[in-house]
């Protein structure tokens, strides 16, 4: 935590963070880790727009946030994708990540 106590960095990041992940690319990402604010932790966030189609990724192997907390998140969007990684499947499994979201977003612009 922060001497303002208001942000804190992950701990072991190369677990929590980037489990799963290939180690060039953690080595990388561990060295542009920034402070994380404090509100991400304690605020609700705002809600989504009703006339937008959520999609969801699924981190089912997720040690930094519980795989069963992201399904809850997850029911209340039109699009699921469910991914074996850990919290960052952006980076390691990243071609999949990439279709998804270019699937909502074609079907966002066509009214799907």
């Amino acid at each position: 935590m922060s001497r303002s106590r208001r942000a804190v960095r992950a701990g072991d990041a190369e677990q929590s963070i980037f489990s799963g992940v290939d180690p060039v690319v953690i080595a990388e990402a561990v060295k542009r880790l920034n402070w994380q604010g404090m509100r991400a932790f304690t605020e609700e966030p705002a809600a989504a727009p009703a006339d937008v189609p959520l999609a969801y990724v699924v981190a089912t192997e997720d040690p930094a946030l519980p795989p069963a907390v992201q399904e809850q998140w997850a029911a209340h969007c039109a699009h699921r994708l469910r991914v074996p990684s850990g919290h960052s499947p952006h980076l390691s499994h990243a071609d999949e990540v990439a279709a998804f979201l270019a699937e909502a977003v074609a079907r966002a612009a066509t009214g799907g």
